[in-house]
């Protein structure tokens, strides 16, 4: 019998576009950040176990706002090695490994872009600041093929208001 630790890491970038364009931002000016949590999962063997999941989070501050129902559209890009339908992630021996992020967890839609982005809203009126936070879910299915190791992606986490 054949064990293999598997321990993946998937790292986030930010990426955030022009500048705001909501009510009063033209006058006071507007600015967005988000960080975002490492999703690491756990040490695993792809023979005993079945699908993995992990969570991870996002967080999404925006300041300077004078708005009526403020909100940003958030999209997670493919990663390094994959698209938002098929993300990879890869060993240090270029080993590739498939998993993907989903808004919920039940692992039924796929964080991506465009169509498959998420609308973030941080409230009806806004009057400086608002955040707001999101999970990342993420899951990867066993394969008994892959070499044991550490693999990792980046995907660019885009916010557009």
């Amino acid at each position: 019998m054949r064990t293999a630790l598997i321990v993946a890491t998937i790292v986030f970038a930010w990426l955030a576009p022009a500048r705001a364009e909501a009510i009063g931002c033209i006058l006071l000016g507007c600015d967005c950040s988000v960080t975002a949590s490492d999703i690491a999962f756990e040490p695993f063997s792809p023979l005993l176990a079945g699908p993995q999941t992990a969570i991870g989070e996002i967080e999404i501050v925006c300041t300077g706002l004078l708005s009526i129902g403020a909100g940003v559209t958030v999209e997670m890009l493919g990663g390094q090695w994959g698209v938002v339908s098929a993300r990879k992630m890869r060993s240090g021996s270029g080993t590739l490994m498939a998993y993907n992020l989903y808004k919920t967890g039940a692992h039924n839609s796929v964080w991506g872009a465009g169509a498959q982005a998420m609308n973030v809203n941080g409230g009806l009126l806004v009057l400086g600041a608002w955040t707001a936070r999101r999970d990342v879910f993420a899951r990867l299915d066993a394969d008994p093929t892959l070499a044991p190791g550490d693999y990792t992606d980046t995907v660019v986490v885009r916010v557009i208001w």
